[in-house]
């Protein structure tokens, strides 16, 4: 029982996670950004055309260079529809429980403590916003972590080397995640290895940037902050002559400080006791808390990484706890300190400020009812195969298997509308597709 316990638990946490992120797609939560843009990219690519991205306006990987679509992009051959991209994701984030529940039944001595450090992982506030928003190279990034721990410990170097090169292909951002859990890693016997990979992760980083960015038609957007500058020169000088400026930054607004605190608090702190995962942390704090956009403070994908990171952190920190206590005679504490990190994981996800946790909700209010969905699956059903359409967010994901796709914003550039009145329209107001309906029909267009 015990040898099979991390394969038992992982498929545990990939039923959970598949069943209600696929339910919330079936009753019409996903959404076109993100799910929507994301399997039209890995629908072409498994038709081996160029993912250019219509929802996006540009090539997938002028976006991103999240690689990883590749490697989803082989499930459309089986089930050519969004949900493969959710199974994939689930997949994924069930495999990450594997190496963390190793590492935890190794550090902390316990068949026990390893169940409960993976209810941690799985039900962290941050890994449950993740997996209940849509599908993203993100989420599938941060399954990957443990691996990169596990195999360098374990002395795995081709192994450790693969699972780096799948965390930086993931997503252009893992890289600088990557490259500082490697830093972290980098002690004892396989030191060389550790800031090997750091190193090549480091020239990979300028090459995506400063070559593979261009080459696909894009420009690096996404890790400038205009508090600090557009360029990492200017961060860094902005930063170097004025420390404090960028410390408070992470700050200000308060708001930043509830997203902030989330991984920690949800580990009831222990990853103090590992203060060697500073390094590791330093990247997913500031790529989120330096930025002026709110959505990356809170919720979403966004904090995966991080949440994490910060049981990993945990599992070193109890795992020192530990061996502190027992040559004290105080076996009993270290036991505690893993429920103490359960009940502060849970309590953090039950609070109004940071919960209820989107995976724990079996029926959320933003669903469609249960006759809003029949007739928007009647609509899905209607709109044929592979036409250029326009069509609301939630429609969006259940029709993205085709080349030309679009938001509903004027001019509208499909030959098809879907448009479904019950239900919302972002990022257009409620009332936005009654209003377009009316003009398009006047503008002659029919009704399949």
């Amino acid at each position: 029982m015990a040898r099979s316990s991390p394969y038992l638990c992982a498929a545990l946490v990939f039923l959970i996670v598949f069943v209600q992120s696929y339910r919330r797609h079936l009753w019409f939560g996903s959404g076109g950004k993100d799910l929507g843009l994301f399997h039209q990219s890995a629908w072409l690519l498994s038709r081996f055309e160029s993912p250019h991205n219509t929802l996006l306006g540009s090539h997938a990987f002028a976006d991103h260079l999240e690689f990883i679509d590749i490697a989803a992009a082989p499930l459309q051959w089986i089930w050519p529809a969004a949900g493969a991209l959710l199974l994939f994701q689930a997949l994924l984030v069930g495999l990450g429980v594997v190496p963390l529940f190793d590492l935890a039944k190794r550090r902390l001595g316990s068949l026990s403590a390893a169940w409960l450090m993976a209810v941690v992982y799985l039900c962290g506030i941050d890994m449950q916003n993740a997996v209940m928003f849509d599908w993203n190279p993100t989420t599938c990034g941060a399954a990957l972590l443990p691996w990169v721990v596990w195999l360098f410990e374990r002395g795995r170097v081709v192994g450790f080397a693969f699972a780096v090169a799948a965390l930086a292909l993931t997503k252009e951002n893992l890289v600088l995640y990557a490259l500082a859990l490697c830093l972290t890693l980098a002690r004892g016997t396989e030191r060389r290895a550790a800031l090997a990979a750091a190193a090549v992760l480091a020239a990979w980083f300028v090459i995506e940037i400063k070559v593979l960015f261009p080459l696909f038609g894009g420009e690096f957007r996404h890790l400038r902050y205009p508090a600090l500058g557009d360029s990492g020169l200017e961060i860094a000088r902005s930063v170097l002559a004025s420390p404090h400026r960028a410390f408070a930054l992470l700050l200000t607004p308060g708001a930043k400080i509830d997203g902030l605190l989330a991984p920690f608090s949800s580990v009831a702190f222990a990853c103090v006791l590992a203060p060697r995962y500073g390094i590791a942390f330093a990247p997913a704090v500031l790529e989120r808390f330096w930025s002026a956009h709110s959505n990356r403070w809170w919720d979403h994908h966004y904090g995966a990484g991080i949440g994490v990171l910060a049981v990993l952190a945990a599992i070193e920190g109890l795992g020192r706890l530990k061996v502190w206590a027992d040559t004290r005679g105080r076996r009993d504490l270290a036991p505690a300190a893993v429920v103490a990190v359960l009940l502060a994981c849970v309590a953090i996800a039950s609070l109004p400020r940071f919960g209820p946790g989107p995976l724990w909700v079996w029926r959320h209010s933003y669903y469609a009812s249960p006759q809003d969905r029949r007739d928007a699956e009647a609509l899905v059903a209607r709109v044929p195969p592979g036409a250029p359409l326009a069509a609301q967010n939630h429609l969006l994901p259940h029709l993205s298997a085709r080349p030309k796709l679009f938001e509903i914003s004027r001019p509208v550039r499909a030959e098809f509308v879907a448009l479904d009145l019950a239900q919302a329209a972002w990022p257009f107001e409620r009332g936005y597709p009654r209003k377009l309906a009316g003009e398009l029909l006047r503008e002659g267009y029919g009704v399949v």
